[in-house]
């Protein structure tokens, strides 16, 4: 695996119903972007302060994975269209395994 990658994600929400979003998060959207091949494993965090309430790491095989129609498909969802109408300040971060030459 020595192409393995992160994908960081962050945002802020707006006026939603945190309940549900994190109801959305927690039992749709994490869970199915944790299904997709590649990915290996992912976490959710709020934040202690910054701009950026909620952060999510995501660890691949390969930084191809979250550019995948599997990742894409996983991503969109009616509830999840929803949901993004409520968040802003998007991160999105891949980053690919550094190795020294």
């Amino acid at each position: 695996m020595e192409n393995m990658a992160i994908m960081c994600a962050g945002f802020t929400t707006g006026n939603v119903n945190h309940e549900e979003f994190n109801d959305w998060y927690d039992t749709e959207h994490l869970p199915r972007l944790a299904a997709v091949p590649g990915c290996l494993c992912a976490w959710r965090f709020k934040a202690a302060s910054g701009p950026n309430q909620y952060f999510a790491l995501y660890h691949l095989e390969t930084p191809d994975v979250c550019a995948s129609s599997e990742w894409k498909s996983a991503a969109v969802t009616p509830w999840t269209v929803r949901m993004r109408a409520h968040t802003s300040a998007h991160l999105r971060i891949v980053m690919r395994r550094y190795a020294k030459a």
